[in-house]
């Protein structure tokens, strides 16, 4: 039997199965090392503990676990060496985005771009591996929603300080005055709550798909992706699986990205993805 994590931003995922049959799954809390190293190691041991629990079993009776865990590219040698102390089987941790792109490709060449609340390129070519993005919303994430909320939020605190507004902005201001009545709120927002708040206004576009001002967001944003995509794909056939809500949601997003891939006469084959959990069959 294998056990495979997903640990994300918010919430940890466990799977147990039987040779290649979903036996049992359990949710728990975050698992992002770089927010809390401690607590997203916690979150993920009782995930595991919690599915041997449930189907009584031991470490024994488990052959491998693979743990995949957002931001855990820059923690390797750590994350390794204390699970080394709490895990009684083979296990291999790694960034969930490695993770899902070996799920994905089945351990073979491709591109894997996630476009949620943050946003990364893990390309791979004659097995070699090449991560483009991924820098978090200070310094990148474009094509994100984290990016996209920023911008929204930008433009906010612009009609709020000048009574300036692009395109049909206003539109959005009685929204935005519900979720945002005062200075604080937004502040808040942005510098103490998870980055998902701020991701969250991404949303909107469900209920304004006819507001110029987001569709011009989304049209950027599928030009940063496309672009991100283009800097490691020198071929004129690229493949690629997506992850996050941002590209697989929004329509503006998606179309604005083949269009850039059409304009740079690449042809592109979109396939779906596999969650990180699901590397554990071919580690």
């Amino acid at each position: 039997m294998k056990i495979g994590i997903d640990a994300g931003g918010t919430k940890t995922t466990g799977i147990l199965y039987k040779q290649t049959q979903k036996v049992d799954e359990y949710t728990g809390e975050m698992g992002n090392p770089i927010v809390n190293f401690d607590l997203a190691v916690s979150n993920v041991m009782q995930v595991i503990e919690t599915l041997l629990s449930k189907n009584r079993l031991s470490y024994s009776d488990i052959s491998s676990i693979s743990i995949g865990m957002a931001g855990a590219g820059t923690l390797l040698s750590e994350l390794n060496a204390t699970f080394k102390h709490k895990i009684q089987c083979r296990f291999t941790v790694d960034s969930d985005l490695k993770m899902s792109h070996i799920a994905t490709f089945k351990n073979n060449d491709g591109n894997l771009f996630i476009a949620g609340t943050g946003s990364s390129l893990l390309s791979r070519k004659n097995g070699q591996f090449v991560q483009k993005g991924g820098w978090g919303h200070i310094l990148g994430d474009e094509g994100s929603g984290y990016w996209l909320g920023k911008e929204i939020l930008k433009a906010y605190i612009h009609y709020i300080d000048f009574s300036e507004s692009p395109l049909d902005f206003m539109e959005l201001v009685p929204t935005l005055k519900k979720r945002f009545p005062d200075r604080s709120s937004i502040i808040q927002t942005v510098y103490s709550k998870p980055k998902t708040e701020v991701a969250k206004l991404a949303t909107l576009y469900t209920s304004f798909e006819e507001n110029q001002f987001l569709q011009s967001l989304a049209i950027q944003a599928g030009r940063d992706i496309a672009k991100t995509l283009l800097s490691c794909n020198e071929d004129t056939d690229v493949v690629v699986a997506f992850e996050g809500s941002v590209i697989q949601k929004n329509a503006f997003v998606f179309n604005s990205f083949i269009n850039e891939i059409k304009s740079a006469q690449k042809n592109v084959q979109v396939v779906s993805s596999r969650p990180a959990n699901e590397s554990v069959f071919y580690l």
